[in-house]
């Protein structure tokens, strides 16, 4: 649900008038799938969406850098799915706030023990570099 949901809530800030840049760091590229891949009797996707995969955590802020003197509303960062993933850490680390796709059931509760591993890390990190610790939320997701 991470796609949907990023690129869902960069087609409504959008809709509102905002600026919007969408950071895919997903090997995957869905996001830039969305932009490039109209999908049939849909319009393109309004979002811009810039690929950012396979960096250092310095690397990656120098980029979130750039993206910031194009004074968007918004950056939205489409994460990779793997949770060793030095790309989704380091979008964790420069991020202003997360949210997290969720579903309600015990697979999911499990494996949300291991993402408070990571958040643990990233939020030691940022607080060893100066930084708060990151806000996170929950979406809940695929429930009736």
């Amino acid at each position: 649900g991470k796609t949907v949901i990023t690129m869902s809530l960069a087609a409504e800030l959008i809709r509102l008038g905002r600026t919007v840049v969408v950071v895919d760091s997903d090997i995957q590229a869905s996001s830039h799938k969305w932009e490039t891949r109209p999908l049939e009797n849909y319009p393109q996707h309004p979002a811009e969406v810039k690929q950012l995969v396979g960096v250092s955590i310095a690397q990656y802020a120098q980029n979130i850098e750039k993206i910031l003197q194009l004074n968007p509303d918004y950056i939205l960062i489409d994460t990779p799915p793997l949770l060793a993933s030095t790309d989704l850490f380091a979008a964790l680390f420069v991020a202003d706030a997360a949210l997290l796709p969720f579903v309600p059931d015990i697979l999911h509760l499990d494996a949300m023990e291991e993402v408070k591993v990571l958040l643990d890390a990233v939020n030691q990190k940022r607080e060893r570099d100066g930084y708060e610790a990151l806000p996170v939320g929950l979406v809940v997701n695929k429930i009736k």
